[in-house]
């Protein structure tokens, strides 16, 4: 049996099975709850900075689904820009939870349908820092990952993975993965200066406009501003993520929660207090289908 091994250091997410636990048992006492609205959840967009940033808004995501028990949670990653799909071929991928089973089969399947190539060990982060929520949350479903990129082929892989495991009768739910806007110097992107200004507009333009074509379950839309406008690392994550849960009936977004990581910095832990302008920072939001 295959076992792909953690990549990200400590300082990601933690290096222990006791901290990870207490952690995500702390993120989910601040979970909303999950809105009457939502009869059935197929899916959402998750971010994937360290834990201390964003861990808070993928717990909140994954735990709306939480209840549908699926047997298959089929998650995309990201940051390939225009390269092919890789999907994840291991049987199982270690946390300090326990593995979490992949669904080789699938995966293999899905490998040949796409044209895709195999996942290396490479430590990217769009996928691993997910793997001990995920086990902690749905410890008897299968994992299906792959990284997509930004363009077409995205789409393919949303509609041909939920497909499978349709053919399959496999109950399912899919998640994107992927971080909005990276403004400042540090990213180079600085449309509108700097200041309380570029934080707001952030928050209420250039994230608002991303959230929204994802709550509209637009995934062109979703391709188009990511790379255009800067409001997405991974905008293909997204846009499968999109494509999947419209093959499983999915009708409408719902925005759990959103922030950016200088107002993380503000209140000094992950949990969001006053606003707090830094020159550089990243937005992040939890969406589910």
């Amino acid at each position: 049996m295959e076992t792909r091994r953690r990549a990200l250091p400590p300082g990601w997410y933690p290096a222990s099975a006791a901290e990870c636990r207490r952690d995500i048992e702390d993120f989910l006492r601040l979970s909303p709850p999950r809105p009457p609205e939502l009869k059935c959840v197929s899916g959402g967009i998750v971010p994937h900075a360290g834990w201390f940033y964003s861990g808070k808004l993928a717990a909140w995501a994954f735990a709306a689904a939480a209840p549908e028990r699926p047997q298959v949670v089929i998650l995309f990653g990201g940051h390939l820009g225009r390269g092919e799909a890789r999907v994840v071929l291991e049987d199982a991928w270690e946390t300090p939870l326990g593995e979490v089973a992949l669904a080789r089969g699938l995966a293999e399947e899905l490998k040949e349908r796409l044209g895709a190539v195999r996942e290396g060990v490479s430590g990217d982060n769009t996928i691993e820092i997910h793997l001990p929520i995920l086990k902690f949350l749905f410890p008897e479903s299968q994992l299906l990952a792959l990284r997509v990129p930004h363009t077409d082929a995205a789409l393919a892989a949303g509609r041909e993975a939920a497909g499978l495991c349709r053919e399959r009768n496999l109950s399912c739910v899919a998640f994107g993965s992927t971080d909005l806007t990276h403004y400042g110097p540090s990213y180079d992107f600085m449309p509108v200066g700097l200041g309380e200004r570029a934080l707001e507009w952030v928050r209420r333009v250039n994230d608002a406009r991303f959230i929204e074509a994802a709550l509209d379950l637009d995934a062109e839309a979703l391709l188009r501003l990511g790379p255009w406008e800067g409001s997405a690392c991974s905008a293909g994550a997204a846009a499968a993520a999109v494509a999947a849960a419209r093959v499983l009936g999915a009708s409408r977004g719902h925005l759990l929660g959103g922030f950016t990581s200088a107002d993380v910095e503000a209140s000094g832990d992950s949990f969001v207090g006053d606003s707090f302008v830094s020159d550089s920072f990243v937005g992040y939001a939890a969406v589910v289908f």
